[in-house]
Parts: structure tokens; C-alpha cells; sequence
């Protein structure tokens, strides 16, 4: 969006006389504030191996479960 000078001047009046303003909680200003001050907190969950050995048996499974059903058809 590109807007002029002016036009951004008639916006901010028709702002400032069609709202009213409001006087923001303390908690939510503080909170805000921490929010955007301070780093975002990551926890990062360490892997563990079950998920591969989950997919791993389960590869293995499907793999002799598919060589017992073609030899099964033959």
C-alpha cells in the first residue's frame, strides 16, 4: 500500500475523532512489554532413539510381511 502524505493525514484525523481512547490494563501493558523485550523462551526436547526404532521395526514388519505375500501368490 502506498498512501501520500495527506492521505495518511486524513486517516489519522478520522481516527482520532471516530474512537476514543482507552487506558490499557497495567498487567496487559507489563506483559507486552516482557513479550517483546526479552527472547522468546525454546525449550528444545532431546530425541530420543524409540522413534527410530519405531520406524525402523515397522519398515522390517511391512518389508516380510510384503516378501511372505508375494511368495504366498506364486
Amino acid at each position: 500500500m502506498n498512501f501520500s502524505a495527506s492521505g495518511l493525514e486524513d486517516l489519522e484525523t478520522q481516527l482520532r475523532y471516530s474512537m476514543r481512547p482507552v487506558q490499557p490494563r497495567r498487567e496487559f501493558v507489563e506483559h507486552l512489554e516482557r513479550r517483546l523485550t526479552r527472547p522468546p523462551r525454546t525449550i528444545l526436547e532431546e530425541r530420543s532413539g524409540q522413534m527410530a526404532w519405531l520406524v525402523g521395526v515397522t519398515g522390517l514388519l511391512i518389508g516380510v510381511a510384503l516378501m511372505m505375500l508375494l511368495r504366498w501368490r506364486r
